[in-house]
């Protein structure tokens, strides 16, 4: 085992949620145990690599089944290009500044 006899560092299932990537760094160095709301381990992270985590998302059933969805939104609807989504995004910021604008 790359940590050797380290203690195991235990973390919520909801933090670990939030703070995944940072886990993922950290569990290359010593094993993360995942624990539920009442403090029982239900899962671990150790020893990734770069390599190891894009094999574990492949092989996840969600990741692949948003693969698959976005494979049949680009079917059906085809590619979006650069500057449809930036015009996009460019009317959404503009709303939500003059929604901040009205709030005054």
């Amino acid at each position: 085992m790359p940590w050797g006899n380290k203690a195991m560092r235990m973390v919520a299932r909801s933090d670990a949620q939030k703070a995944l990537p940072d886990l993922v760094a950290k569990a290359r160095r010593e094993p993360i145990g995942l624990t539920d709301e009442d403090g029982n381990l239900v899962g671990l992270l150790a020893g990734f690599d770069e390599d190891s985590v894009d094999d574990i998302l492949v092989r996840t059933p969600g990741f692949q089944a948003m693969i698959e969805q976005s494979r049949a939104s680009l079917e059906r609807e085809g590619p979006v290009s650069a500057e449809d989504l930036l015009a996009e995004l460019r009317a959404k910021l503009a709303g939500e500044q003059k929604k901040g604008r009205g709030k005054r």
